[in-house]
């Protein structure tokens, strides 16, 4: 059986003390020399041995001192936009995730040490810290340093392929324990690189925009900045969320889906409304109008009487030619003159042009653009009023006021000077875009603003996974989504799906992953976005869901564990009282996991632990950007 090498950091530093006994020896040995006239060969051998002993002995004293000196960790670092160009220019096809180490099972094992005693009662003495240049004991910190001190004496540049991160990371961490500094550090990288950035911001935090324009201006992309922003409108971009589809079902399912994340609804209720709206958008196509969500509110509203008409007249155009109007005289003059019309209420000259439509033979009649929206005028009134109770709010929210020139932009009107973009513009224009939505004014409007525009970017994702050629895919897109949790969406689940073969690189930030839960209604829900992910950072966080979920993904480990036993007895026999004791120590194997789950909330700002694609797991720390 091979035997376990096993050595305890954590115990009194030994080595100094016979450092301390080699010394004095050499001392004795010199003065013993002097008093009794020793030769001096056998003076200088014997020093010399001892001599030897002693530096052995001080550079492991030393050693130990300095690893547990590491525990007390170092402030944060900062790092200059100049030096971190350097980095990244060394390091080509790579993402720079700041200074760390491989996190192992030997670090598993310290670690567990280190839970069982309190560090600070092996301190060495305050001499041997200032030589050594490090603090005693560490002060100010939020969590626990020790925790990438133990693998201190290891740290390196932490360099992950680009080609790991298509797989798409998961980031989760507390307010304030670093998120945004390494969306800052990922959104300079990518600019550098020459990549279009996509940042989508529930919150629309002021620092990470600012952020965000300062690193593209640092790495020279100042100009591809652009910013969405519903807070501020004047200065905002026009975002035309409904541009990007390649399927005539693409316009109705967008919208479908925003009736969807901005209330819910019962299947029955969600299927009815696709259908309205397709049939909407097929006679916007029929008379070669461009759907757009002010088209839809303005059909809802005003009723779809007008669009239909528009439609017959051109359906008859084509039938009759120019005059077709006196094909269609008799049937409206008997609509007029009728008491009571099968159509209702309908107009005399809609009325008489169903009415003609009708007559015309099935084949003739098998028009999309013309059926579906006439059996969305005929139905019954009130009835479609009560199918369609989500969809007139979720429309108004979104074209009401300012919103509604910034998702649906009028090119024509050469008043509006502010630019139009959509993500297909942004993807090849390689931009660095920030989205800010707002929820803290309206959290459900932001959802429904989120569920369009990563609509549109699925759009065009799939666009480049079905037909763009290899140059094409070779621009890649660094999509960021912050608080993810807040705009989750049917389409985002698709686009994590699809973003490895369409060039996109997502990382989607949470605090909790019950936050997930809570969206989604279930653990199962979670696990299914989170098996999208190939990647994980974990920063500081706390709650069992996710600390629990962040080691079972990190996985486990053997560590080698000591048992100490001791016993003691007594027994009598002819001879006398016996008193009998022993004491032993052996080591075994135990599992664990290898990133133990308590530590996961003692992490402190600006430090995390990963697991990559391919099992690799690191600790490491990243610096602020400056």
């Amino acid at each position: 059986m091979k035997a376990i090498n096993y050595q305890m950091p954590f115990r009194p530093n030994f080595e100094a003390s016979a450092a301390a006994g080699w010394g004095i020896g050499i001392g004795v040995m010199v003065l013993f020399g002097a008093i009794f006239q020793l030769p001096i060969v056998y003076v200088v051998v014997i020093a010399t041995i001892t001599a030897l002993a002693l530096v052995w002995r001080l550079r492991q004293a030393l050693k130990l001192w300095k690893f547990i000196l590491s525990l007390g960790g170092e402030q944060f670092k900062t790092i200059t936009f100049e030096d971190m160009e350097k980095k990244a220019g060394g390091i080509n096809g790579e993402l720079w995730l700041g200074r760390g180490f491989e996190w192992t099972s030997r670090h598993a094992e310290l670690a567990s040490e280190v839970l069982q005693r309190d560090f600070k009662e092996v301190q060495p003495p305050p001499w041997v810290a200032r030589m050594l240049g490090k603090a005693s004991a560490s002060r100010g910190f939020v969590g626990m340093p020790w925790i990438h001190g133990i693998g201190a004496s290891e740290e390196r540049d932490i360099t992950v392929p680009l080609k790991f991160m298509e797989g798409n990371t998961a980031l989760v961490g507390a307010p304030g324990s670093g998120k945004t500094t390494l969306y800052r550090l990922k959104v300079f990288q990518a600019a550098l690189r020459g990549d279009t950035v996509i940042v989508l911001d529930p919150k629309n935090d002021r620092d990470l925009r600012n952020a965000m324009q300062e690193a593209a201006i640092r790495a020279g992309a100042g100009d591809r900045f652009i910013a969405f922003d519903p807070a501020h409108p004047s200065t905002s971009i026009r975002y035309d969320a409904m541009a990007n589809w390649s399927r005539d079902t693409e316009p109705a399912k967008r919208v479908t889906d925003v009736v969807v994340s901005f209330s819910g609804g019962a299947d029955n209720f969600t299927s009815y409304t696709w259908s309205v709206l397709q049939s909407f958008t097929d006679a916007l196509l029929f008379v070669g109008r461009r759907p757009s969500l002010k088209m839809f509110r303005a059909i809802v509203e005003g009723g779809p009487e007008t669009l239909m008409e528009e439609v017959l007249r051109k359906f008859f155009q084509e039938r009759y030619g120019p005059s077709y109007m006196q094909y269609l005289a008799e049937d409206i003059r008997v609509a007029a003159s009728s008491k009571k019309r099968d159509s209702g209420t309908l107009p005399a000259t809609l009325g008489g042009m169903i009415q003609h439509y009708k007559t015309l033979p099935f084949e003739e009649r098998d028009k999309q653009g013309v059926n579906g929206l006439l059996e969305t005028v005929e139905h019954n009134r009130e009835h479609l009023g009560k199918m369609l109770t989500s969809l007139k709010p979720a429309l108004i929210a979104l074209t009401a006021g300012d919103l509604g020139d910034l998702l649906s932009p009028d090119p024509m009107n050469l008043d509006d000077t502010r630019p139009i973009f959509d993500s297909g513009k942004i993807t090849n224009g390689r931009y660095i875009c920030y989205i800010g939505l707002d929820s803290m004014t309206d959290d459900m409007v932001a959802t429904a603003i989120s569920t369009l525009i990563l609509a549109d970017i699925k759009a065009v994702a799939g666009a480049r996974y079905n037909y763009a050629d290899r140059e094409e895919l070779a621009k890649r897109t660094e999509m960021i989504i912050d608080e993810a949790s807040e705009i989750i969406s049917l389409p985002l689940v698709s686009l994590l799906n699809k973003a490895r073969g369409a060039g996109l690189r997502i990382t989607i930030g949470m605090q909790s992953f019950a936050d997930i839960i809570t969206k989604l209604g279930s653990s199962a829900y979670m696990e299914q976005l989170l098996d999208s992910t190939q990647n994980l950072i974990a920063l500081r966080t706390k709650g069992d869901t996710t600390t629990k979920q962040i080691v079972r993904m990190i996985g486990k480990t053997k560590i080698t564990e000591v048992k100490r036993s001791s016993s003691a007895g007594s027994r009598s026999d002819d001879a006398g009282l016996h008193i009998t004791g022993s004491e032993g120590a052996g080591t075994s194997k135990k599992e664990v996991p290898l990133f133990p789950e308590e530590l996961v909330a003692r992490l402190p700002n600006f430090e995390y632990i990963a697991y990559f694609a391919g099992g690799t797991v690191i600790k490491g720390k990243f610096p602020i950007l400056m």
